[in-house]
């Protein structure tokens, strides 16, 4: 009969990378909380203990404290999903039943009331931050559903020949008891396996005394394990569902960022203060500051002066942080914007924006093609007399800069009645000037009836 194996090596080499991601989405306080894995104690920097006063005194965690990460992958990640969600995924299906069907599912995919801009920017977020993300679909209480796997849940994938034979996803359930109004969060696998073209599925759950037991496996009439994996960055060797992360290169930048900003803080809590450096008073003479007081001393070499840096290296070190800086914008902004300069035409922009969105258009089409699967899988469930098509389209115009120049001449060529008002919005629109959901027709009507009221 159907067997399934454990075998997480590959899976679990692959996530290990994804502890940076964690940390950086965290934001600062989860930068903080790894502490030593990401911010280096340097060797000064030794735990020392007051031996009057018995205080422990930590320079690396002041240091720590100070610190303040820059999150500017964050910000990628959110101009990337924003862009592509911008305008709504269009789903049809190729038949007028299986449309209505479908329009039915979308509104309410995973039977707990998310649609489908839900999926979309939990499968996008994950996905870019993770390289990839899943969808399962399953028929529960006779209706066809499909929510959201994170690739660290998949604990086992095994391909041959491309195609997915066996899977294991690890899932969590709330378990109310009402007794006392406790939630207990029980562990439990669901595992399919392919065999002789049959898909067999079962579930694994812990039991007493954390022994693992696995349920009975239950034969279905599905042709394929209805797992289906929607990958935003480089497939790695070896295993079948992992990618690097898209912004991979703009996290590293920020660990190195996290670091150098660190120092440069630490060197101006030190440097802003200026310090008092006397010469030739005896050490075991007792100084008093004030507006009415004055400092003797015998010695006729002695000094007294205020010393404060001179600040070259805290000039050379933030140059260096605003040069960091610039690049990790570069480089966030070029999976959505074009790079714009003083002699550039707007075709030559236009290119520059195709190309600059090369890599969030692909992410976008694949997308796009996950969900195709996931939708006719979906009404596959039903029963349906015809084999179910689905096109799925998703927003991969993410449109051009556009300067005052450029914009003054759009609408010089309006008003001299060159260009249309249907292209002159058009452009608007694909410039990013106005909202890419804004309805030309409705417009028109409203511009006619404001013409008509005299306002």
């Amino acid at each position: 009969m159907a067997q399934i194996h454990e075998r997480t090596s590959e899976l679990s080499n692959a996530f290990q990378v994804r502890d940076i991601v964690r940390c950086i989405r965290g934001g600062t306080q989860a930068m903080r909380d790894a502490a030593e894995r990401y911010l280096p104690r340097e060797k000064a920097e030794r735990r020392s203990v007051d031996q009057e006063t018995g205080i422990s005194f930590d320079p690396y965690r002041d240091r720590l404290k100070r610190s303040v990460l820059t999150n500017i992958p964050s910000e990628a990640v959110s101009r990337m999903v924003g862009k592509v969600l911008r305008k709504p995924t269009q789903a049809t299906a190729d038949y007028a039943r299986h449309q209505q069907l479908l329009e039915t599912l979308l509104t309410d995919l995973d039977g707990q009331g998310s649609d489908l801009y839900d999926l979309q920017l939990q499968l996008l977020t994950e996905a870019i931050w993770n390289g990839s993300a899943a969808i399962l679909t399953d028929f529960i209480n006779g209706r066809a559903v499909a929510y959201f796997v994170h690739i660290d849940d998949i604990l086992q994938a095994d391909y041959v020949d491309g195609e997915l034979v066996a899977v294991r996803i690890r899932e969590f359930e709330d378990k109310m008891n009402f007794d006392d109004m406790t939630k207990d969060v029980v562990k439990t696998e669901k595992a399919y396996i392919k065999n002789d073209g049959i898909v067999y599925w079962s579930r694994f759950s812990e039991g007493a005394n954390g022994v693992r037991m696995q349920g009975e496996w239950v034969q279905t009439d599905l042709d394929n394990i209805p797992l289906f994996v929607f990958k935003a960055g480089e497939v790695l060797e070896g295993c079948g569902i992992a990618c690097r992360s898209a912004v991979q290169n703009l996290i590293e930048l920020a660990v190195l960022h996290w670091n150098k900003s660190s120092d440069h803080e630490n060197i101006l809590h030190i440097a802003n203060v200026p310090q008092l450096f006397a010469k030739g008073i005896a050490s075991d003479e007792q100084l008093y500051f004030g507006v009415n007081r004055v400092i003797v001393s015998s010695d006729e070499n002695a000094d007294l002066k205020w010393v404060e840096p001179g600040g070259t290296t805290v000039k050379y070190a933030m140059e260096s942080l605003d040069r960091l800086e610039a690049r990790m914008e570069a480089m966030g902004f070029s999976f959505v914007t074009p790079r714009s300069g003083a002699a550039e035409t707007a075709t030559g922009r236009a290119l520059k924006a195709n190309e600059s969105n090369s890599v969030l258009g692909g992410i976008a089409r694949n997308l796009g093609v996950t969900l195709q699967k996931v939708f006719e899988q979906m009404l596959s469930y039903y029963k349906l007399s015809r084999t179910p098509v689905v096109s799925v389209s998703v927003n991969t115009d993410f449109g051009v800069s556009i300067s005052a120049d450029e914009l003054n001449a759009l609408a010089s060529a309006y008003q001299s009645g060159a260009l249309s008002r249907h292209y002159y919005i058009k452009e608007l629109i694909r410039r990013g000037v106005l909202d890419g959901d804004m309805d030309t027709e409705e417009n028109a009507l409203r511009l006619q009836e404001e013409l008509d009221a005299n306002i």
